[in-house]
């Protein structure tokens, strides 16, 4: 009787140790389905949130609904895409804490499997916080930095008010052709329709900039700064970096507090 009874529980105890195995492979199975599902959401969300370009230029050419969504009070107003990339997943993942154990077992070596696994967040849209930054600088040859800048520019006419956002563009005359485009971009009005936020020379833009300070000191004067209205939100683009040096509200703009309203690509 003692050898029945010790070889039943033997095999009640490999059945256990079976079933043991089974359920908790079932469980890390369902975690990983958990992170997964979780990651295509934050994915889904990104791309609906930070659209490409031909989002964009779509939302333009057929007058849709999304034209000009964001907002000044929204966290990603002037959040601009740069490209697809690599992201963290945004989880608070916790683990059982490793310890020494004299037996191996392989249930613990699947959790830390797991655990290694990378948890990122493929092929999403990496953006530049333009308003945060204050400055924003592109770096390379022209021919990748000026069709970059563009995009750059389609993207915030697209899904910005001209109401909440103004661009100013300082271009030179050698650079003027290649974006007459913006002419067209209710963008470059100053809110009164007298004139037009494009420079080309340094009259230009020395008229422009006396403009642009008078509104900037205002801003920065009032006790209040929501009284004072830190919208429209001006962004200044230096595409001719020689003639915006020559303005005196470029400067003035490197040093000023995000909260003013004004910042420089």
């Amino acid at each position: 009787w003692p050898m029945l009874t010790k070889g039943h529980e033997k095999k009640k105890a490999q059945l256990g140790e079976a079933l043991r195995q089974t359920r908790y492979r079932e469980y890390l199975e369902r975690v990983r389905g958990q992170i997964y599902e979780l990651a295509a959401r934050q994915k889904a969300v990104l791309l609906e949130n930070s659209p490409a370009l031909s989002d964009c230029e779509a939302r333009i050419l057929e007058r849709r609904r999304d034209l000009w969504e964001r907002s000044a009070e929204q966290k990603d107003f002037l959040r601009l895409r740069l490209g697809l990339g690599e992201l963290p997943l945004e989880a608070d993942i916790r683990y059982p804490e490793e310890r020494f154990s004299l037996d191996d077992d392989p249930l613990m070596n699947e959790l830390r499997r797991l655990e290694g696994e990378p948890k990122a967040l493929r092929d999403v849209p990496i953006t530049c916080p333009v308003r945060e930054n204050g400055v924003t600088g592109l770096v390379g040859p022209a021919e990748q930095t000026v069709p970059f800048l563009k995009g750059l520019v389609l993207q915030m006419a697209a899904l910005h008010s001209y109401h909440e956002l103004k661009l100013v563009l300082l271009t030179g005359q050698e650079e003027l052709e290649q974006w007459s485009f913006a002419r067209w971009l209710p963008h470059v009005w100053s809110e009164e329709g007298d004139m037009r936020f494009l420079a080309a020379d340094e009259a230009e833009a020395k008229a422009l900039s006396a403009r642009l300070e008078q509104e900037l000191t205002r801003r920065a004067e009032s006790k209040d700064r929501q009284a004072a209205g830190a919208v429209p939100h001006y962004v200044l683009i230096a595409v001719s970096p020689a003639l915006a040096e020559k303005t005196g509200v470029f400067q003035r703009v490197l040093a000023a507090p995000p909260e003013l309203g004004f910042s420089c690509v």
